[in-house]
């Protein structure tokens, strides 16, 4: 057997010994950036979740002001503060440390006893009526993390089991909340989406039952996405379909804005909202049967995980100065009930009132407790060394490609030999741990050789291999939930903003009341677009100075404004001034019928022959066609335009067309309308012409619609030109 050459072997562990060192310093850097970046998002993670935190506060306290007319109550400065931006930092704690220290032990004590906090809620229900909103919305969900989570949501639950089975003539007051709750908003609008245009035209019992049916349709069909809070919290009563009624349904009608139920701007008859909930409760029982038979119901968001990377997650409470009057009327109650923790009389509220605030109160929350890094000391000489050569090998240079040795390698001159070529500041560190290593090595009683150093660095290097891949799926899992927690921070503001605009339309209603200024709406606004534009420009200015003189300094919603103006003009009252576009609307609808197939074929493009060959795919779609001329409003009739040519497009990309630009556009509106053959097509264009087109184009302060609506409708224009080529009688493309 032929021996390697010395030089050769020597070469060989040199080499070897590289890869390693390779491998190590890799493996240095990974846990160094590990660390770091755990670090920097665990304090992004919990910055996230105290937005969410404050985010469905601050949304659950809207609903509450947006129902009746709670909001024009407000003080014109509480009312401005409610459309201040977020706040991008955590919450502060109240300036006085007794403050916190004693109302912690009143949440404390309340979590823990459900029983008395139930008591008290019952008789504060009863006796201070005053209170019942906050309490509902806001001070006793901030008791349980405003039901952002379903770890949460179960908490809250055990609070309405015991309001349920002992407090029932309140339950329907304090369920109320858990409709109020974004998850079940998204059902609640899936429900409501091809009806809201039809709630106002409600006027008659049978008109009430038609509109019941398709209701039970919708609802089931859409009970799957229910949040299963829902059914847990009904199940609690009696008789469930009554909790339903009481709790959701009722109050839902009442403030119909608040829950979507009609477009914002739209006006709704006490008539119409009496007939539908008396039809609703006919057929309570099979709503709820619905909602009792889905197995697998919508669940919250869950955090679980989050709470493993933040053990203090839920030891955080969010409360406003009206929050605490109420805590202090629990706690009175309380006490006169029974023995409780905290008497009334150490209880005192100096904070502010004045503008929405609100201030974090951290109950004793529990240590971090973080995984062991193995930074203790090693357990065995062989970890001692192998750690102290590790360390070395990290923090020389790297061996040279192809590095020799004169003589037989030593590990120690090989590492002085590196540490020689370390910058001086550097070097007397390295010197110190060739030391611990030689120590550590004495501590062995056999006689290592320079293979026996490899072997061990690299035995070592693969134990540690779970490690390092745990390291790598905690950086992934923290990626995870910091993204879901973005997420849930975007929709609750989307959330919020749509809040936001009832609160607005109620200050408007407030000064239309007073002013009367739509008295002065006359028929010639819809003979001259320059009139309305005018008008418009006027009342825009009026509505500002009211809200300075009244001491609201907050922006107004043009679009709010622009569609309470426009239900005083439908688009009925426009052609009665315009009667030759009845005539043009009753041509185009016949032609495109007459024309039908021969339209299709002058229209028939690879991606038409999609909907052709497979004309389900075009259902939604046409159904929000439909919305778009039975919409009473322009703003609305554009907002549907959008949808419809939207989902077109994501049908599109879902049958594998990559790309969706202009050259599919126009032909994509032109079929839907093909297919649909609508009975006011040159009308409804002249209409969002005359009173929305035109102010923009009078004004560039006035953003009605954003840019790609605007593109959306020059479509709708452009496939009213192509049918004006092939039908007689429907105006020319230049008009």
């Amino acid at each position: 057997m032929t021996t390697a050459p010395e030089g050769t072997e020597s070469t060989n562990l040199m080499d070897e010994l590289r890869h390693v060192q390779l491998l190590l310093k890799r493996e240095d850097i990974f846990i160094d950036f590990q660390s770091h970046e755990i670090q920097e998002l665990n304090l992004n993670l919990r910055s996230e979740s105290q937005k969410v935190l404050y985010l469905q506060k601050f949304l659950l306290f809207l609903h509450m002001n947006s129902m009746g007319d709670r909001a024009v109550k407000l003080a014109p400065q509480f009312f401005d503060s409610l459309f201040k931006e977020f706040p991008d930092k955590a919450m502060p704690s109240p300036p006085q440390p007794a403050l916190i220290t004693t109302f912690n032990r009143v949440i404390s004590t309340f979590v823990d006893s459900i029983s008395q906090l139930a008591s008290a809620c019952a008789d504060l229900a009863h006796n201070k009526t005053d209170l019942i909103d906050q309490m509902t919305f806001s001070t006793i969900p901030g008791l349980f993390g405003y039901l952002w989570c379903a770890e949460s949501a179960e908490k809250y639950l055990v609070f309405m089991k015991e309001i349920v089975e002992k407090y029932y003539d309140v339950a329907p007051l304090f369920a109320r909340v858990i409709f109020a709750v974004p998850q079940f908003r998204q059902f609640f609008d899936a429900v409501m989406s091809d009806l809201i245009n039809s709630v106002p035209n409600v006027s008659s019992q049978e008109s009430a039952t038609t509109f019941c049916e398709e209701f039970l349709r919708k609802w089931t069909d859409s009970a799957q996405f229910c949040p299963n809070i829902i059914k847990e919290c009904l199940s609690f009563a009696p008789e469930p379909p009554q909790l339903l009624i009481d709790s959701f349904f009722i109050p839902a009608f009442d403030s119909p804005r608040t829950f979507g139920i009609i477009p914002l701007s739209l006006r709704i008859g006490s008539n119409a909202t009496s007939l539908i909930i008396d039809g609703l409760r006919s057929i309570s029982q099979q709503l709820w049967t619905v909602l009792q038979n889905v197995e697998s119901p919508s669940t919250l968001p869950s955090s679980e995980k989050l709470s493993k990377i933040l053990p203090d997650l839920g030891k955080s409470a969010l409360f406003s100065s009206n929050d605490l009057d109420v805590l202090i009327a629990l706690v009175d109650s309380a006490n006169r009930s029974g023995e409780f923790a905290v008497k009334t009389a150490q209880l005192e509220n100096n904070l502010s009132q004045t503008e929405y605030l609100t201030y974090s109160f951290t109950l004793p929350s529990v240590q971090d407790v973080q995984r062991s890094n193995n930074t203790g000391e090693p357990v065995s000489p062989e970890d001692d060394i192998e750690k102290q050569l590790r360390e070395m090998l990290t923090g020389v240079d790297v061996i040279p490609l192809a590095a020799q040795s004169n003589g037989t390698l030593d590990m120690v001159d090989l590492l002085k030999s590196q540490v020689q070529l370390a910058r001086p500041d550097h070097r007397l560190l390295l010197e110190m741990k060739i030391d611990d290593f030689e120590s550590a090595r004495k501590k062995l009683n056999s006689d290592w050789k320079f293979q026996d150093f490899l072997d061990l660095l690299r035995k070592k290097f693969e134990e540690r291999q779970p490690q390092r891949l745990d390291k790598l799926s905690k950086i992934s899992l923290y990626n995870t939930e910091y993204s879901q927690m973005g997420q849930l921070s975007k929709s609750l503001k989307k959330a919020i903003d749509g809040y936001r605009d009832v609160l607005r339309f109620h200050l408007v209603e407030m000064w239309l009341n007073e002013t009367k200024p739509l008295n002065d709406i006359s028929d010639n606004l819809c003979q001259d677009a320059s009139a309305f534009c005018e008008f418009f420009r006027n009342i825009v200015q009026q509505l500002k100075t009211w809200c300075t003189s009244h001491q609201y300094q907050l922006t107004m919603n043009q679009e709010i404004l622009h569609n309470i103006v426009m239900r005083e003009i439908p688009q009925e009252r426009f052609l009665k001034m315009k009667s030759e576009l009845v005539e043009q609307d009753r041509l185009c609808c016949q032609g495109i019928k007459d024309k039908h197939d021969e339209l299709l074929r002058q229209n028939t493009f690879d991606f038409t022959s999609t909907f052709q060959e497979n004309p389900k795919l075009l259902e939604s779609a046409q159904s929000q066609l439909k919305q778009a001329f039975d919409a009473p409003l322009p703003l609305i009739k554009l907002q549907y335009f959008c949808e419809a040519l939207n989902t077109l497009v994501f049908v599109l990309t879902f049958e594998g067309h990559k790309e969706v630009g202009a050259d599919q556009w126009l032909p994509m509106t032109i079929l839907l309308l093909v297919l649909a053959a609508p009975e006011r097509l040159p009308s409804t264009i002249k209409y969002i012409d005359h009173f929305v087109k035109s102010i923009m184009e009078d004004n560039n302060e006035f953003r009605l619609i954003t840019e790609t609506t605007e593109y959306t409708f020059t479509m709708v224009k452009s496939a009213l030109m192509h049918f004006q080529k092939s039908i007689d009688g429907i105006g020319t493309s230049d008009e």
